[in-house]
């Protein structure tokens, strides 16, 4: 989830632009949570910035593909709705 939330063309498109429709991997991963009937939730909505604003800030000036403090932040409140709804029995 992290890498596709992440991910966007040009930043790493070997993960994001499918060289085939069947690889796609929002699809693919609707397909495996129908399999195995389980909700499938897209939080990419909550993700509207620049990708590279919510990786981690290495020492050395990179960025680590893991969230950082914004990532976690965004992340969290994409997720919010659907916890408290299953929380309060919705």
């Amino acid at each position: 989830m992290t890498r596709f939330t992440t991910s966007t063309t040009g930043w790493y498109p070997w993960l994001t632009v499918p060289a085939h429709p069947d690889h796609d991997p929002r699809e693919r991963l609707a397909r495996a949570c129908r399999a195995a009937r389980v909700e499938c939730l897209d939080p990419s909505a909550g993700f509207p910035e620049d990708p590279r604003s919510y990786l981690a800030p290495r020492r050395d000036g990179r960025l680590d593909p893991h969230y950082g403090r914004s990532g976690t932040r965004a992340y969290g409140e994409a997720l919010a709705p659907r916890v408290a709804a299953i929380l309060e029995g919705r």
